[in-house]
């Protein structure tokens, strides 16, 4: 058996399709039940699909908050396809949930604020919030519980929770990423059409003191 240590980056591509049975389903199964392992029961997968589909599960999923990004991939084989992974925990069953209650705790309170809003000015005021309340993390923590908790995050934490209020209002949003894989942002469909919001270019632009600065960044 060759086992080969996947580190996971947050600048890998975020394109997946979710499937019955796909690993991104069964590695969410896993992580949702504590398990130390997943293996891929319908496909070995290649380096770089392993590492979409962990792309994937991070970019999209509360649950990945919880395990830690470097990983034993096992090729049973030797034919430099992976059969499964092992998962490496961060907390125990109870921390993981009392860190989702805490993650919908922060998430509710905001949604109570704009729920009889326009939905431009949902959008606006969750926008702006996130530009006033965070600042960009040097130490590169990428989890949403992390942000929630010390108001610190990089471009993949603030649009995964950017997109997950939008996904409570049932607004249209989107996780885009630029191409050379290093930065992160959404895309909302509003007033009929796609528009680009860039919260980590809207804290900078807050950060300079010009009154409505981080506005340039929003809805382009």
């Amino acid at each position: 058996m060759r086992r080969i240590i996947l580190i996971l980056l947050s600048t890998l591509a975020l394109s997946c399709t979710v499937q019955a049975k796909t690993p991104f389903e069964q590695i969410d199964n896993a992580v949702s039940k504590h398990q130390s392992y997943v293996a891929f029961t319908d496909k070995q997968l290649s380096c770089l699909e392993l590492s979409q589909v962990l792309s994937a599960y991070f970019a999209s999923n509360i649950n990945s908050s919880f395990i830690e990004r470097t990983f034993n991939a096992h090729d049973e084989d030797n034919n430099g396809l992976f059969d499964g992974i092992d998962i490496q925990y961060k907390y125990d069953i109870s921390e993981n949930k009392r860190i989702i209650e805490f993650i919908n705790s922060k998430e509710n309170e905001l949604i109570s604020k704009v729920l009889n809003m326009p939905q431009r000015e949902q959008v606006s005021y969750i926008y702006r919030y996130f530009c006033r309340k965070f600042k960009y993390d040097e130490e590169l923590h990428s989890d949403i519980y992390y942000l929630y908790k010390y108001n610190k995050g990089i471009c993949c934490s603030f649009s995964y929770a950017f997109k997950r209020l939008m996904d409570k209002l049932d607004i249209p949003c989107r996780l885009e990423l630029n191409n050379g894989r290093t930065h992160q942002w959404n895309s909302i469909f509003i007033d009929g059409k796609w528009q680009k919001i860039d919260i980590t270019d809207g804290i900078r632009l807050y950060e300079t003191g010009f009154p409505n600065a981080e506005m340039r960044a929003f809805l382009k």
